[in-house]
């Protein structure tokens, strides 16, 4: 038989070690742990806002770059002023509409189904390319008004 291996003096040490240290020990590597974790979150977040904000620089320049395409009237005005006018076009557009109190409005509307959300509103577009708004009928008025509504306002 062969003689027996003998542990070595590191396992023999370890053995003799209390409880109290061996606590110690596992807490500080706990707390190193825990630190160390802390640090690579830190350096995370850093990396995100970093991005973000590279991501914000960019799309300014887009939005300035598309502004400069603009006509310079287009450039000058505000975006409130701009939905301000579009929904007060659309609010008398439609108070016209319903005190002129025509028969086609009575008449109720036909719903047609489409395979595509829009189709409906893009067709009322469609066939009415080329004609002022005065030369549309009554229910092709109101049709166009709250495709407008709908697509300034969604739910």
């Amino acid at each position: 038989m062969s003689p027996r291996r003998t542990r070595s003096q590191k396992f023999r040490d370890s053995s003799q070690v209390p409880e109290q240290e061996a606590a110690e020990l596992r807490n500080n590597r706990f707390t190193l742990f825990i630190q160390q974790y802390e640090k690579e979150a830190h350096e995370r977040i850093s990396e995100m806002e970093a991005r973000m904000d590279n991501m914000l620089k960019t799309v300014d320049k887009f939005f300035k770059v598309e502004l400069m395409k603009m006509p310079p009237s287009l450039q000058r005005t505000l975006i409130g002023d701009l939905i301000d006018r579009k929904l007060h076009a659309v609010i008398s557009a439609s108070f016209l509409l319903i005190q002129t109190n025509s028969p086609e409005i009575q008449r109720p509307l036909k719903r047609t189904s489409s395979r595509k959300g829009d189709a409906v509103v893009c067709r009322a577009t469609l066939r009415n390319a080329g004609r002022t708004f005065n030369d549309l009928s009554v229910q092709d008025k109101l049709s166009f008004c709250f495709s407008i509504l709908r697509s300034e306002f969604p739910r």
